[in-house]
């Protein structure tokens, strides 16, 4: 299992693994490796119908996926406060590195991560500003976007 972009199944056979998960993944992508797993009839309704994905991938266990939600509200909203300061300084550099943070559970969110997956794919690249000329404009578009999205787990959900 890797969260790595680049890598691959082809890569992972050659290096002699029997299989490979790209993270994030779902539950039938799990079963697909280790087989079927049993459910019970209070997992049908799914615990944060705007999550399916993440709510598939836990099991649908609202009191873990509660408890992850909380800590990633908590530690978003210092992230928008760094990304806000990233901005301010123009450090294109650094803004790569928290993009590449928050990408994985943001995809698990099926969120919207284009502004993040650019920002990542040039990470390591020795990329500079100019090759992302308005990654100010899309960051501060991805932060209105995330407020959104805490407004909506605070408000549906009561998670702050």
């Amino acid at each position: 299992m890797t969260g790595r972009i680049e890598y691959t199944t082809e890569k992972a056979k050659a290096e002699g693994f029997d299989g490979f998960l790209q993270k994030p993944f779902n539950l039938k992508q799990l079963e697909g490796l280790f087989g079927s797993v049993t459910t019970t009839e209070s997992e049908t309704e799914i615990a944060f119908p705007d999550f399916p994905a993440f709510s598939e991938m836990m099991g649908n266990d609202k009191e873990a996926m509660t408890d992850i939600l909380t800590v990633f509200v908590q530690s978003t909203a210092d992230d928008l406060v760094l990304m806000n300061s990233l901005i301010e300084k123009s450090d294109f550099a650094e803004m790569q590195n928290l993009c590449h943070k928050m990408l994985p559970m943001f995809t698990q969110l099926g969120r919207d991560t284009s502004f993040l997956a650019k920002m990542n794919e040039l990470r390591g690249k020795n990329a500079k500003e100019k090759h992302y000329r308005k990654w100010k404009d899309d960051a501060l578009q991805f932060m209105a976007q995330t407020d959104e999205l805490m407004d909506l787990l605070a408000e549906k959900y009561g998670i702050e």
